[in-house]
């Protein structure tokens, strides 16, 4: 803390650790080259080597080596690990917490906990990766949610929620899209407003239809493509994907042997077994 001026309550532990401050004030920073280049900031607290080498603004923490090294203004930041949020300059309210999460962030607003998660994110902003290299491919993409180890992975669009291992891995340019299930929707590219719910529901290697509600374990993986279908408790069937689609598939042959749907019509149809329309 050599150059400190008016600068108070500041604590400094390491080489070169605070040794620009000048007005600034209620900071901390232990490690050699903490804080470095910090004038007027206040309120940061930087705790490893090179730890917001390069801040200038208020209200950051940073711990781990070279944790938020590259902020310049941006403020209220979190980073704790290795490399966290390490090239973020300006952005702003992002928190990061795991190795190098969000390390290539210059946005605002993002929220990161796990290795590597949201690691080469830029300027997309409201994004929320929790688990292990989750959006960790996300240039740009906003306002998208994954929960668990290689969500959304791939992903570089909006609005989309995956939640569960490996979920929606895939998806590159598909929007408005919602996974829930290990595995559901992993191979979807560019289908947007699709709602797959269950382990590996949607998961057809060629999936890339739009608009289409899977539910169930293994739900719609005979899906090949087409929009507007509904899968509920079946595989379905490559020919549902067709150029028109549309179809709606309940339940499984031979597993399924009754029908009751309430409040349509009360009785039995005697040309289909089985079948209950009513109470």
């Amino acid at each position: 803390m050599v150059e400190n001026g008016t600068g108070s309550n500041n604590i400094a532990l390491g080489a070169q650790a605070l040794v620009s401050n000048g007005t600034g004030s209620n900071n901390t920073a232990v490690g050699a080259s903490s804080l470095a280049s910090n004038s007027s900031g206040i309120s940061n607290t930087a705790v490893g080597y090179a730890a917001l080498y390069h801040n200038t603004a208020s209200s950051n923490s940073a711990v781990g080596f070279i944790a938020l090294q590259g902020n310049t203004t941006g403020t209220d930041n979190t980073a704790f690990g290795t490399g966290a949020l390490s090239a973020n300059t300006i952005g702003t309210d992002n928190t990061a917490i795991g190795y190098r999460s969000l390390q290539s962030a210059m946005s605002t607003l993002n929220t990161a906990l796990g290795s590597g998660a949201l690691l080469n994110d830029t300027t997309g902003g409201e994004n929320t990766a929790v688990g292990a290299s989750a959006l960790n491919g996300n240039l740009s993409g906003n306002s998208n949610v994954a929960l668990g180890v290689s969500a959304l992975q791939s992903n570089n669009a909006d609005d989309n929620t995956a939640l569960g291992t490996d979920a929606m891995e895939f998806n590159t340019a598909g929007t408005h899209n919602v996974a829930v299930g290990s595995g559901s929707l992993v191979f979807n590219t560019t289908g947007s407003g699709n709602v797959a719910i269950g382990y590996n529901a949607m998961n057809g290697t060629t999936i890339n239809g739009t608009n289409n509600i899977v539910i169930g374990s293994s739900a719609g993986t005979g899906l090949a493509a087409g929009n507007n279908n509904i899968i509920i408790g079946t595989a379905g069937a490559p020919s549902d994907g067709s150029t028109s689609g549309a179809v709606i598939r309940i339940g499984q042959q031979n597993v399924q042997t009754g029908t009751v749907i309430a409040g349509i019509w009360t009785g039995f149809i005697t040309s289909v077994p089985n079948l209950v329309l009513g109470t």
